[in-house]
């Protein structure tokens, strides 16, 4: 377990990291750039794929826990392919392994990602008050509105994720 702190959020002790986490789908991603790098703590790693309207990792934590916040960081490419940063997700939870998913945060046209390199950003979830154990990250969209030219247009790429009790 991995703990975050800022002036902001104090510390917070990460529970998505590598060592806690099993990957059970994801819809897009290459062998180097694989689902599995969101959880590694290593924000040279990236979860890079094909973007064709959407794409989304499932994965299962040791435990049930509470989320109050996330945090993403976005990656090496973001000064040179700005349109491939997420700017719109949702995250969601199960209590049933899956069957049915529960909507926990979802933001719309989010520019916190479309900044400089492996920087990280989090994202308070208020009001939560819900523990699940699988949870699904879904892209829906990435930065094509301020893309400026076909650079790898329908690629997608993000480097970390970790979730905040």
């Amino acid at each position: 377990m991995s703990l975050y702190s800022s002036p902001a959020y104090g510390s917070i002790p990460a529970f998505t990291d590598g060592c806690d986490v099993t990957v059970i789908s994801s819809n897009t991603g290459t062998e180097e750039a694989a689902a599995e790098n969101l959880f590694d703590d290593n924000v040279y790693t990236e979860w890079k794929g094909d973007f064709n309207g959407t794409a989304e990792v499932v994965w299962e934590e040791k435990a049930p826990i509470t989320v109050s916040a996330y945090c993403m960081a976005n990656t090496s490419n973001v000064s040179a392919w700005p349109d491939q940063i997420p700017i719109t997700w949702t995250l969601w939870g199960s209590g049933d392994n899956g069957a049915t998913w529960n909507m926990i945060d979802h933001r719309e046209n989010e520019p916190a990602l479309v900044s400089e390199f492996y920087r990280e950003h989090v994202f308070q979830i208020p009001g939560n008050a819900q523990a699940y154990q699988t949870y699904k990250l879904t892209i829906e969209d990435i930065n094509r509105i301020t893309a400026g030219g076909d650079y790898e247009a329908g690629t997608f790429g993000l480097s970390q994720f970790e979730l905040y009790e």
